[in-house]
């Protein structure tokens, strides 16, 4: 790990492990309260904290997802390409039918992250249950990239670095 290591308690009573520049919850299984709205700014902490409460997802799982999308976008919506998770290809067309269908801005943060939350909860269950058993940010960044994101050069070191 690198930067700094702080201990704080944090969100629902879970203890915090901060990493800077990154943030990776820990304590199990999301569910400590109702679905959170996505936040309106994109940084690591609430992101990963927004996928354990709506998919949902550990924490653990969550740091690893956001680890693949740090790596794809900044967390930037706005990164040309693809926003997010650079959808490319037939997956831009349909993350812009269904958040239309549902009222939502295709190239917002809340638009990309509710399209995320279904794939995973959907398309990808089965990833989200993979991960969901990963030991550590790191491993579960891994498993994101190789079942979700596919990139063609994936740079793991980064997506485990911005992971953890």
């Amino acid at each position: 790990m690198k930067g700094t290591v702080r201990i704080a308690v944090g969100l629902c009573g879970v203890i915090l492990l901060i990493v800077a520049p990154a943030a990776v919850l820990l304590g199990g299984q999301g569910g400590c309260g109702a679905s959170t709205a996505a936040p309106p700014t994109l940084s690591p902490a609430p992101v990963v904290h927004y996928l354990d409460q709506n998919v949902p997802m550990t924490a653990i799982a969550a740091a690893g997802v956001v680890g693949n999308l740090e790596q794809e976008s900044g967390l930037s919506a706005a990164k040309p390409g693809g926003g997010l998770a650079q959808w490319i290809g037939f997956r831009w067309p349909a993350l812009v039918q269904w958040d239309q269908a549902r009222g939502l801005d295709p190239s917002a943060p809340t638009g990309q992250l509710e399209y995320l939350v279904n794939d995973l909860q959907t398309s990808y269950y089965g990833l989200v249950q993979e991960m969901d058993t990963a030991p550590d940010p790191g491993t579960a960044a891994v498993e994101f990239e190789r079942e979700y994101e596919g990139a063609g050069t994936p740079d793991m070191p980064n997506r485990i670095w911005y992971a953890e």
